[in-house]
């Protein structure tokens, strides 16, 4: 009788453990399942922040053109003060480079 008692303790505990480590590993896919998809959702959200900046960026460099235009209004640029032609032409290459970085 005991022998059988026994031998139906050890059963029990094999088979509690067996489902205690399938539990575990489960949960432990289910996990890297999570962690895949946060990784994910972390370059997607990173790349709609670089997209937003570059936008940003892109933006303010129009309103300081448009600021310069509307200051020399139909003016050719050969007109213009130095200081402001080379801004301009700077802003200009750097609105194009922000613009193709952004079509990437």
């Amino acid at each position: 009788m005991r022998e059988k008692l026994a031998v139906l303790v050890v059963l029990v505990t094999i088979t509690g453990a067996v489902f205690g480590a399938l539990e575990y590993f489960a949960r432990a896919a289910d996990v890297a399942e999570w962690e895949d998809r946060m990784e994910v959702q972390y370059e997607q959200l990173a790349q709609r922040l670089e997209r937003k900046i570059l936008q940003d960026d892109i933006r303010a460099i129009a309103q300081r053109l448009w600021q310069l235009e509307d200051r020399y209004g139909n003016e050719p640029l050969v007109n213009w003060p130095q200081r402001d032609r080379d801004e301009y032409r700077k802003l200009t290459e750097e609105r194009k480079t922000l613009e193709w970085e952004l079509q990437r």
